[in-house]
Parts: C-alpha cells; structure tokens; sequence
C-alpha cells in the first residue's frame, strides 16, 4: 500500500530531511524572509520540513509528475509558508527570472536526470548570487 511505502520511506528519511533545514538556518540565521525552491520534490520533502522548522523561509515545491505535486499540495496545506507546489522539469523551471532564490535543495533527485550538467545549471539560473544549493545526489 502506497500509504504504508511513504511513512517508511518518511521515517527512514526524516533525519536527513532535518539536517536540511538545519544547514539551511545556518545559511540564513537573520530571521529575514528567505526563498526556497525545493526542486524535484516528490511528495515535499525536504521542503515540508524546512517549512514546518522555518516559518521565515517562503518554500516553493516542484516536481514534474502530476502526482506527486498534488500529494505535495495535501502534505503542505496549512503550512502558510509553502507558498507554491508547481509541475516543472527540472531541467527547464518555468521561472521567467533568473536568480529568484536564496537557497535551492535537491534531495534524491539528481540520479534521475541524464543530463545532469543541465539540471545543475538550471539550479544555479534560478539561485540569487551567492545563494545556496543544497543537494543529496
């Protein structure tokens, strides 16, 4: 059961999914508001994490399958600070603007991308000048 499948895999990840957002509150301790973009998210995580932990972050999830971007929308709700769950490739974020992030994170997402020199240059496009990209391969 599809149920039973993510609680383990959230229990398994969980500790990973923290140390995210503890680097990330290292990157930004101010307490000013902070943009996350949680790319090829999944369900939401990291992103659901940093969001519960640091209510200054704004988080954005993406991911490109229709799916799990409305699981995402379900793990999310209530959390005033997910301020977007979007359907995007990787690979091509339909960001108009470049450098629209503090921080981007990728956990687990990288292994399945091809071309993953594209989808690390798409990360850094969308990341402000000395932002930070967070990813677990």
């Amino acid at each position: 059961e599809l149920g039973a499948i993510l609680s383990r895999v959230f229990e398994q990840n969980s500790p990973a999914w923290r140390r995210f957002a503890e680097e990330a509150a290292s990157l930004h301790p101010s307490g000013g508001t902070v943009e996350l973009l949680d790319v090829a998210a999944g369900v939401g995580e990291p992103g659901v994490t940093i969001a519960r932990q640091l209510p200054h972050f704004r988080v954005t999830l993406t991911d490109a399958e229709p799916d799990v971007v409305s699981a995402a929308k379900e793990r999310s709700a209530g959390l005033p600070n997910v301020t977007a769950c979007r359907l995007a490739e990787a690979t091509s974020l339909d960001f108009a603007a470049d450098a629209q992030f503090d921080v981007v994170t990728v956990s687990y997402g990288i292994m399945y991308f091809d071309d993953k020199a594209a989808f690390v240059d798409e990360m850094f496009r969308v990341l402000k000048p000395g932002g930070a990209l967070l990813v677990t391969y």
